[in-house]
């Protein structure tokens, strides 16, 4: 066993208004607002309105958008499917248990396809403290091209000769499935890697 680091980058171009800072004009000290007069309706002077349509000016321009979801833990190997012994023969498989994730973007509140929603991120956050986020890939050669591959195992828990895998609890197929879903969603994990 030992510990992994799976990073997802992601790169994209948007539009978006651009204002330019220096541009803009802002006093230190904003002037009082009169509470009777606001409550009125009278929202301030006209410089108010005016810093408001300075804020809404700029250009519209291509703006460089990046995201990345990072996870890390500990992996371990493990005996997928038969005995290993003369009958059906057993394949290694490598469990990742993610202990740590998290979520950074260069804008954002721009459209982006990583970005965990606030729910989201708290239900990560549950399954990785409960130890309930954990992938299973095989170890193989690809029969085509005769490469290293990955797989994903789908249904890692019921193969035979998993005794240690880690398992906290007894995770239900529910839950199997919601950390596929979230790992592959947010985190950015891929069904096959090949080397």
């Amino acid at each position: 066993g030992g510990q992994w680091w799976h990073a997802a980058h992601r790169f994209t171009r948007e539009r978006g208004r651009v204002v330019d800072a220096r541009a803009r004009r802002r006093s230190k000290h904003p002037p009082q607002i009169n509470v009777w007069r606001a409550y009125k309706g009278d929202f301030g002077p006209a410089g108010e309105r005016g810093r408001l349509e300075e804020l809404a000016a700029g250009d519209y321009e291509d703006v460089e958008v990046w995201e990345i979801a990072e996870s890390l833990g500990s992996w371990s190997l493990v005996q997928l499917g038969g005995d290993g012994t003369g009958g059906v023969p057993a394949n290694t498989g490598v469990v990742l248990a993610c202990e740590h994730w998290n979520w950074k973007s260069s804008h954002p509140t721009a459209p982006l396809a990583l970005r965990p929603t606030e729910e989201s991120t708290e239900e990560l956050d549950a399954m990785v403290e409960a130890g309930h986020l954990t992938l299973c890939y095989s170890l193989r050669r690809c029969e085509q091209s005769g490469v290293r591959c990955l797989e994903l195992q789908m249904q890692f828990e019921h193969s035979t000769g998993c005794g240690s895998i880690p398992n906290k609890g007894g995770l239900t197929r529910h839950i199997r499935m919601r950390s596929m879903q979230a790992a592959f969603q947010t985190l950015g994990f891929a069904r096959v890697y090949q080397t």
